[in-house]
């Protein structure tokens, strides 16, 4: 694996995240050891771009989370030079965390199944 920046492991975590991700979940999909995952889910709390459901033992990407994955798509992009390999593209949800957690408030069972449902498209 090439060397990653703070920001691209930033990028891998959060999007994991979309539909609700385990902290193990998380700590395998960007390849960081547990010391690090804690590091930067204190990080990526501190700044807002996840947030944590207790009751479910989930991390979820904010708002604000899911527009620093779109600028990110951007940057990423525009920077990208041809031939040269990239990371596979980002996916956004369909629906916002707040929606998602609204339809479970609703419909805790339809809710679950909501969560886990959310489709993405590519940006």
């Amino acid at each position: 694996m090439k060397y990653r920046s703070r920001v691209d492991i930033v990028a891998a975590m959060i999007q994991s995240a979309i539909g609700g991700a385990t902290k193990t979940k998380l700590m395998y999909s960007a390849f960081l050891s547990h010391s690090q995952v804690e590091e930067y889910l204190e990080f990526l709390r501190a700044k807002r771009l996840i947030s944590f459901i207790p009751d479910k033992k989930r991390y979820v990407p904010t708002d604000r989370g899911i527009q620093f994955l779109k600028m990110y798509g951007e940057i990423k992009d525009t920077v990208t030079i041809e031939g040269t390999p990239e990371l596979p593209a980002m996916r956004l949800p369909e629906r916002s965390e707040d929606d998602a957690l609204d339809a479970e408030a609703r419909q805790p069972e339809e809710g679950v199944k909501a969560g886990r449902d959310l489709r993405m498209d590519e940006l």
